[in-house]
């Protein structure tokens, strides 16, 4: 008798220290910002009857700061649109402190295609580099698009020229 008593007892007090589990306590946390993405395609004509492309290469997303901003258009003439030689390009950077690295980069596919996904509503510059016609490197040309996406958004993008 003694015996169950004291296993009574033991059972007793182990359910008295359980904690309750009815509902949180305070306010609820609050819900993950909305992301947006960003689905484009970089391949086009020039007018002078080039054909560029990404494909094979990537597509770079730089965030939107004043130094990205006074760094590109320095690189390309404009913080807006550009397209440039990538020989120019290099010149140009040859005196500049080095870049930041951008938030991340997305390969483009046979037919230019890209794409970024969660990416944080704000401003951002789009950075691609353009394969010339096939035999001719030296009509690489770098392609800067500034883009700005709001939260939920899935933003269509063509750059070109």
């Amino acid at each position: 008798m003694m015996r169950k008593f004291g296993v009574l007892s033991v059972g007793l007090l182990l359910a008295g220290c359980a904690t309750e589990t009815a509902g949180p306590v305070g306010s609820p946390p609050p819900p993950p910002a909305a992301t947006a993405s960003i689905v484009g395609s970089a391949q086009f004509h020039t007018p002078d009857g080039r054909n560029l492309s990404c494909s094979g290469l990537s597509v770079a997303l730089v965030m939107e700061t004043p130094r990205a901003r006074q760094r590109l258009a320095t690189l390309y003439g404009s913080a807006e649109h550009a397209l440039a030689p990538v020989a120019a390009v290099r010149a140009r950077a040859a005196g500049l402190p080095a870049a930041d690295p951008p938030l991340t980069s997305a390969q483009c596919d046979a037919q230019g295609g890209f794409g970024f996904t969660n990416v944080a509503p704000g401003a951002y510059y789009l950075v691609a580099r353009m394969h010339g016609p096939a035999g001719r490197p030296g009509d690489d040309a770098g392609l800067l698009q500034r883009i700005v996406v709001q939260p939920g958004e899935e933003r269509h993008v063509r750059l070109a020229p």
